[in-house]
């Protein structure tokens, strides 16, 4: 596999035993879809990147990243594909001054992606409310953060009681999201998700979503909810760039099951991947 670091393709790209990014979880990534050779939202994508590195203070180089995501597979011959750009502060002494790097490092990788079984989309998944909780807004959950641990350990939990996903709910209680994607509920024809305001994600499939309800004249509403509603919710799904509409079949003993609304979204969806 050819990867990109700092400027170069390489089939052994390194880095650095004292980068911070590994010292630390200093920095922040970006993950991209490739339909048939083509990038869905990557001007999206990029400008959340740089956001996130403005947020960090890291001084992202000033490169035609979207030109090297193409470039990244052609050299792997990938049409179906996941890319990850991940940027680090750089390599530097032991420390957490940020001073302590000159500068940043950035390597992007490409992996061929095969969707998931289509009995997920047909049945929907299982999932559980989990014990921990969504990491609070002041600790930056809006942007990609390399310190993935409050997802990690989210992880590690629904797998220990027999799921591949949890949703998280925040300290107050309010449902925040997925463990790396952002929830909505349909509730009398109405599809409500959680607000920005909430230590949430900003999702780009999450905002595409929103985009194809309104232009069916589906009512959108962002506002908090709690487990309950989730519960009581007529239908539920998750969205993220890998799952792109993920419908959920049950939460801890609760059946859901995959409804109309659902299903039109991620036919509406896939037309425009497929376009």
């Amino acid at each position: 596999m050819i990867a990109y670091i700092n400027g170069c393709f390489s089939e052994e790209p390194k880095i650095s035993s004292f980068d911070h990014s590994f010292l630390y979880g200093d920095g922040c990534f970006e993950t991209l879809r490739a339909y048939n050779g083509k990038i869905f939202e990557v001007e999206e994508h990029i400008k959340r990147l740089k956001n996130a590195c403005s947020i960090l203070k890291i001084n992202l180089p000033s490169i035609d990243y979207e030109e090297i995501f193409y470039e990244l597979l052609s050299l792997n011959s990938h049409q179906d594909a996941m890319l990850r750009m991940t940027v680090s502060r750089g390599e530097g002494p032991r420390g957490i001054d940020p001073e302590l790097c000159q500068k940043p490092n950035v390597v992007v990788i490409s992996e061929e992606f095969f969707s998931y079984p289509d009995e997920w989309y047909e049945d929907g998944i299982d999932t559980v409310i989990l014990d921990i909780k969504k990491t609070p807004k002041d600790v930056l959950p809006s942007i990609k953060s390399n310190n993935y641990l409050n997802n990690i350990l989210a992880k590690i939990e629904a797998k220990e009681k027999g799921v591949g996903e949890g949703i998280f709910l925040t300290i107050d209680g309010h449902v925040a999201g997925g463990i790396t994607s952002n929830i909505f509920i349909v509730n009398d024809g109405k599809l409500i998700t959680p607000p920005l305001t909430l230590p949430i994600l900003p999702g780009i499939t999450r905002k595409v979503v929103i985009e194809i309800a309104r232009s069916l004249d589906i009512c959108v509403l962002e506002e908090a909810f709690y487990k309950e509603e989730l519960f009581n919710a007529d239908e539920v799904f998750l969205t993220n760039t890998g799952y792109e509409i993920m419908p959920i079949r049950k939460i801890n003993d609760r059946i859901i099951g995959v409804g109309k609304i659902t299903k039109n979204l991620l036919a509406h969806f896939r037309d425009i991947t497929n376009g």
